[in-house]
């Protein structure tokens, strides 16, 4: 089928995967991922989880060329397959010797040029290349690059990437573990104290703490992280989110402002990666909420439940967001100007796949075993009863991370999500801002049913 996810594989006679020097800014790009886990022709490499900095992977019809220094090419040549369906060439690339790397590279051009049709190459083209490494490459694949018709492959990459196998599950399941960790046992406790005792601080610097937190020495005991992670594999998919004051933005690429911390409505949002696999976790605390506040709330959480039955495999995503915002016309239309433009992505070593997302106009399937950060919300919303302008506005979040599976999805993210659980209660803080609260009201005020304090 020339339509299918996998097309652009079938129209190029090589695939050309390089990737130069280390960059924290470039975590996310696909030759990473690729040299993680890559795939062609039914064999699988694993490079032992971690990127090989300065590598290249030419692949052809027959033969798979790999250029790195010494010691990674040892390591490699360890992992490759033995069954023989491949012929494996593996070229040595050393700093101080430019003369023979360029025999290397070139013997690795030459392989495009003579692999079956020798003219479409398979590319990412928005990879950006960088150091001598890249630059010694592109300096010889300059030379027949005029001869090439470069074909991006970055979508059928993106599929090949898409479907985890039980390992890349278990990862994720241990970084969604650690993510629910520290969103309970560290955000939301800081946050509490932070409350309870008046103390002023600013969104960012919060959110730089809640950062710093992952890399303690102690933190793993403190709160209380699955045994066997390790924590040598354990990052950040990037710096935890905390928002509230009136001023909510639900998208991924959001940050937290220099604005103090203000005792109304507080999101926060935080992934934790492990074995570079990505988790996602949003909660929203509710300080002294409305009833309409609690509503509201309870029917995102509805929501929740009501998407989460919709997605298996065969749905499009698409529909599952169509159908999403059916639903909210049906039981809660005030509140269909305010839901989110898209509920989310697939994920993996890539925190977000910008061609699986779940919006109005994707078409992609889902498949079993994928993994999805299911992202719903509410923005902009009114609360005419606050006492301070800087709760006259608010917003709502519930983020989890998913598991496709044949029935119901697994929900790997746990913990600070039910209305008992996210209402907090303390004497007369919204009106007066962060001034201390240490003495907890002992009840709830007499309009709502949620307990004094989180459970």
């Amino acid at each position: 089928n020339p339509r299918d996810e996998y097309s652009a594989f079938k129209e190029v006679d090589a695939l050309c995967f390089v990737n130069g020097t280390s960059d924290v800014e470039r975590l996310y790009q696909g030759t990473p991922l690729l040299q993680v886990w890559t795939s062609m022709q039914g064999i699988r490499l694993w490079l032992f989880g971690y990127e090989f900095p300065n590598t290249a992977i030419v692949m052809t019809e027959k033969t798979i060329y790999v250029i790195a220094s010494p010691k990674k090419v040892k390591l490699l040549e360890e992992a490759k397959p033995r069954d023989g369906r491949m012929d494996w060439v593996f070229l040595e690339y050393t700093k101080a010797n430019p003369s023979l790397n360029k025999v290397a590279f070139k013997k690795a051009v030459d392989g495009i040029l003579n692999s079956k049709g020798g003219k479409n190459v398979g590319i990412l083209p928005k990879e950006v290349l960088m150091g001598k490494f890249a630059m010694e490459w592109l300096d010889v694949f300059g030379d027949i690059e005029d001869r090439l018709l470069k074909v991006d492959v970055s979508p059928a990459v993106a599929t090949l990437l898409a479907v985890k196998e039980e390992d890349e599950l278990n990862a994720t399941r241990t970084a969604a573990k650690l993510s629910s960790c520290m969103m309970r046992n560290c955000f939301a406790n800081e946050m509490e104290e932070v409350l309870d005792e008046g103390k002023k601080v600013t969104h960012e610097a919060f959110s730089a703490k809640v950062d710093s937190a992952l890399f303690h020495s102690k933190a793993a005991a403190k709160y209380k992280f699955p045994l066997d992670a390790s924590s040598e594999l354990i990052d950040w998919c990037y710096t935890p989110i905390i928002q509230s004051g009136g001023k909510y933005n639900l998208m991924a690429s959001a940050v937290s402002n220099e604005e103090d911390l203000h005792a109304g409505t507080i999101l926060c949002s935080l992934g934790v990666r492990y074995k570079s696999y990505c988790s996602n976790i949003g909660r929203t605390f509710l300080i002294s909420p409305t009833k309409e506040q609690e509503t509201n709330y309870k029917f995102l959480l509805t929501l929740q439940k009501k998407i989460l039955d919709l997605i298996r495999p065969g749905a499009k995503f698409a529909d599952v967001y169509s159908k999403a915002l059916q639903y909210i016309r049906d039981e809660r239309v005030d509140l269909e100007g305010h839901f989110v433009k898209s509920c989310g992505f697939a994920m993996g070593m890539e925190f977000r796949d910008s061609t699986r997302v779940i919006s109005p106009k994707s078409t992609t399937v889902i498949k079993k075993d994928m993994v999805i950060g299911l992202s719903l919300g509410f923005n902009s919303l009114e609360n005419p009863k606050a006492k301070s302008s800087a709760g006259k506005r608010y917003a709502l979040l519930v983020i989890d991370t998913v598991i496709v599976t044949d029935n119901a999805p697994e929900i790997i993210t746990s913990g600070c999500k039910s209305l008992d659980e996210m209402c907090f209660y303390f004497k007369d803080v919204e009106a007066a801002g962060n001034k201390p609260a240490r003495d907890r009201e002992s009840a709830p005020p007499a309009e709502t049913s949620a307990p004094a304090t989180r459970r």
